[in-house]
């Protein structure tokens, strides 16, 4: 049986980043296997987050704000702030600068596949997946188990605690002319019909003429 010092069960961005953090800081040596089922590479989701100091993945920052708009049918602000700013990664230059990273470790593998079981034993973690089993010191499991999270659910009903699913959709959007204040974001845009949820509008914009326009909402179902 192969063994690793760490397995990852997935490969999105909190396996890969937490990857990269290993392999960069104390331990470069490591032998490590990352497994999912997709080749990550495509432009197939954006974060963003606030932050007033530099951080470890500002090298792919695509851009950066100081100034959000809020707008509802009774206020409307531009808010400066500093020292703060909201910055945006996109999925193809996070993954490419990762990547590239982990590919030059030789003790780091990629396997297109799955993670079907985990389990503990006295001496290590022993991980089935579609081509044979590992074992390994640690494994980090970011699979989503939709059972897992109904049951969570379940065992917490009756309690005092709101449970809200959130439900995003974006475009980027391209227009003719310049319609877009490339200097500010737009984080919350009430506007719209709430029909007794969260719902609100968001706009990053990359350029004068390009942005990436949103629709949020929180509820229960």
């Amino acid at each position: 049986m192969k063994h690793y010092q760490f397995v990852f069960a997935g490969g999105g961005m909190a396996a890969l980043s937490l990857a990269y953090r290993l392999v960069t800081g104390e331990y470069p040596d490591a032998r490590i296997l990352i497994v999912d089922p997709e080749q990550k590479g495509e432009n197939d989701r954006t974060w963003s987050f606030w932050s007033c100091r530099n951080e470890l993945f500002d090298p792919v920052v695509h851009r950066r704000w100081r100034t959000l708009t809020f707008r509802s049918s009774s206020f409307e602000a531009d808010i400066d702030m500093s020292p703060y700013d909201y910055r945006t990664i996109r999925g193809e230059d996070f993954y490419s600068h990762v990547i590239t990273e982990l590919e030059r470790h030789r003790g780091v593998e990629f396997e297109r596949g799955e993670a079907k079981g985990i389990a503990e034993t006295a001496g290590a973690a022993v991980v089935e997946l579609s081509s044979g089993t590992v074992s390994a010191e640690w494994v980090f499991d970011s699979r989503f188990v939709p059972q897992d999270y109904q049951a969570w659910e379940e065992m917490h009903a009756g309690q005092p605690l709101h449970f809200l699913k959130q439900h995003f959709l974006g475009w980027v959007v391209e227009t003719p002319e310049p319609r877009f204040a490339d200097d500010r974001l737009t984080m919350f845009d009430f506007r719209i019909p709430q029909d007794d949820q969260m719902r609100f509008m968001y706009v990053l914009p990359y350029a004068g003429n390009r942005a990436l326009v949103e629709y949020t909402l929180f509820g229960a179902k």
